[in-house]
């Protein structure tokens, strides 16, 4: 009988192995490049290869062009591998290739990857350039005027008057690049194109354009004034701060529409502010740049990795800023292994650690990182209350109350739901209790998983 039982044991195991082995992708390499083909029966992404490849044929403006779909392509191997991580191609980031993405050659031997977003996001490669200049002397490479000018036919032949606007140099070893945003209200369209100092042939090109943003005024509701008011105010409610200030001598305040990779556009004001704050003598102060939404005020912590300086070591520090009536540290968001903070990316609301407790943005419920297509969620600012669709069930929460309320029950959460700028902010246990995903907070970041996913 025991071994009847170990046989079955056995055999039972080798089956879950054997059908965990069929589930897996075999990947292949293509010029440097891993990938799956395509499969339009088991692959259903937010961009067809036809609405991607019709992206690039438009972009390239070459007659006779022909392009050929590879496959589907990634930086992460393993992501390629397993079929149930290729709803991931729809998470965001800011360089195509790093999620799942499209990758195509044309006639002539150039590559593409097209990342699998709603805006347009790509790269360009042609490998006949990909020689080394390792060892080459420097009086090698053709003038800078001349790289430069091969950088502004290649783009003015893509991008009528891209070039009417000011735009940015960059060195790196082995190419020179032209980095061109578009200005105008400064929105966030950007080319990048490397030319090889020696050949002056584009050896790589990246191109990031969101669109123009429908319906959004770029007549800002706050003024300049009072936008910096609400970075000050935001600052200055960070952890062991004594003043803030806004501080030019690095970078500049600005002003401009920005779309992230998930269409969203935002009319910024943006303030690089100093933070005077109190740890071992001497006092030193951190640097940020925060972003203020000019329509509604959201507040967005973009950098905080500039430089820290050695201010004066006595205490008497004018207070800059509104007191402070409680502690708010800005955290990261992660969803699984993929971080998703970075304000270029999502133009979402940062988590928030209150005295301690942490909280979510409920505008977080609907986006398409929950996989979850018909999420909703609506604020009744009369009542301050959250109405939440989500997988076909309806919740409640209202501002001050520590009741989250279904059709079939009540719940009591431990911390009451917040109402901050007109932005209702739920603890975590509401997240988990409406969405199913687990959440953790790992040292500054707020990581939720999918139910069942653990750490790897």
């Amino acid at each position: 009988m025991k071994r009847y039982i170990w046989l079955t044991l056995l055999s039972l195991i080798t089956l879950a192995a054997f059908q965990a082995m069929s589930q897996q992708v075999k990947v292949r390499a293509y010029k440097g490049y891993y990938y799956v083909p395509y499969d339009p029966a088991r692959m259903r992404f937010g961009l067809t290869p036809e609405e991607a490849q019709q992206r690039l044929l438009r972009w390239m403006n070459s007659p006779g062009l022909q392009l050929r779909l590879i496959g589907v392509t990634s930086a992460n191997r393993d992501q390629l591998e397993d079929p149930s991580t290729w709803a991931n191609a729809y998470f965001p980031h800011w360089h195509a290739g790093i999620q799942p993405s499209y990758l195509f050659e044309d006639n002539q031997g150039r590559e593409y990857v097209v990342a699998i977003v709603p805006i347009e996001l790509w790269t360009y490669t042609d490998p006949s350039t990909e020689l080394t200049d390792e060892g080459e002397d420097a009086s090698q490479w053709l003038p800078r005027e001349q790289l430069r000018a091969a950088a502004e036919q290649f783009l003015a032949q893509r991008v009528p008057n891209l070039l009417a606007e000011p735009h940015n140099e960059k060195q790196r070893y082995g190419s020179f690049a032209v980095d061109t945003p578009y200005q105008g209200v400064i929105q966030n369209r950007l080319a990048i194109v490397y030319v090889h100092k020696r050949l002056g042939v584009v050896r790589e090109c990246y191109w990031h354009d969101p669109g123009q943003p429908v319906g959004l005024s770029t007549v800002p509701s706050l003024s300049q004034s009072q936008a910096r008011q609400l970075a000050l105010d935001f600052a200055s409610q960070m952890p062991g701060v004594l003043a803030v200030e806004v501080d030019e001598s690095i970078f500049r305040c600005s002003f401009g529409v920005f779309t992230d990779v998930m269409g969203t556009s935002r009319l910024l004001w943006s303030f690089p502010v100093k933070a005077v704050r109190t740890t071992d003598s001497p006092m030193v102060a951190d640097f940020y740049m925060i972003a203020v939404d000019a329509h509604t005020g959201d507040v967005f912590l973009v950098d905080e990795s500039l430089s820290r300086s050695a201010q004066r070591a006595d205490g008497n520090v004018a207070s800059l800023g509104t007191k402070k009536k409680q502690e708010v540290r800005v955290l990261k968001i992660s969803f699984g292994e993929t971080d998703v903070s970075d304000v270029r990316t999502l133009l979402m609301l940062q988590p928030l650690q209150i005295d301690g407790d942490v909280y979510l943005w409920t505008g977080w419920l609907r986006s398409p990182l929950f996989g979850v297509a018909d999420a909703d969620v609506k604020y009744d600012p009369s009542s301050r209350t959250v109405h939440v669709r989500f997988q076909g069930k309806s919740w409640q929460l209202t501002a001050g109350s520590q009741w989250l309320a279904s059709r079939e029950k009540r719940i009591a959460l431990s911390r009451p739901v917040l109402c901050l700028r007109r932005r209702i902010y739920v603890p975590l246990e509401a997240i988990r209790h409406i969405t199913g995903w687990q959440a953790e907070v790992t040292e500054d970041t707020v990581v939720l998983r999918r139910p069942g996913v653990g750490r790897r």
